[in-house]
């Protein structure tokens, strides 16, 4: 399977893809989203809204933050299921477990159904 970067690159030269290829792309997209935020807010957290933070933690957060945005950068460019893997691959057995876990968690928290 291509990379994401292969994807991406096919989609913006309008160079066909597999529906397989999106999904997983759009699946692997959406986990470094969410490791940017996290990494962002943790960046957030540190620095403090009132400037109070020291200036170690703040090194230390950068340096979490840049190691984060390599580890990204390097997830480009693997190949979109091997990055997933069976867990946050969409279809798999072993996502639809945590899936049904997930669910059953929201719905023990909230009372609701997904």
């Amino acid at each position: 399977m291509r990379s994401t970067n292969q994807i991406i690159i096919a989609v913006q030269e309008c160079l066909p893809c597999t529906d397989a290829e999106l999904r997983l792309c759009i699946m692997s997209l959406k986990a470094r989203l969410y490791f940017a935020e996290d990494a962002a807010n943790n960046m957030a957290e540190a620095i403090g809204p009132s400037g109070t933070a020291t200036i170690a933690s703040a090194k230390l957060q950068a340096g979490f933050w840049k190691n984060e945005a390599e580890a990204r950068f390097r997830a480009m460019k693997m190949p979109v299921d091997k990055y997933l893997g069976p867990g946050n691959t969409p279809g798999t057995p072993e996502h639809a477990e945590r899936m049904q876990m997930g669910k059953a968690i929201f719905k023990a928290a909230t009372g609701m159904d997904l």
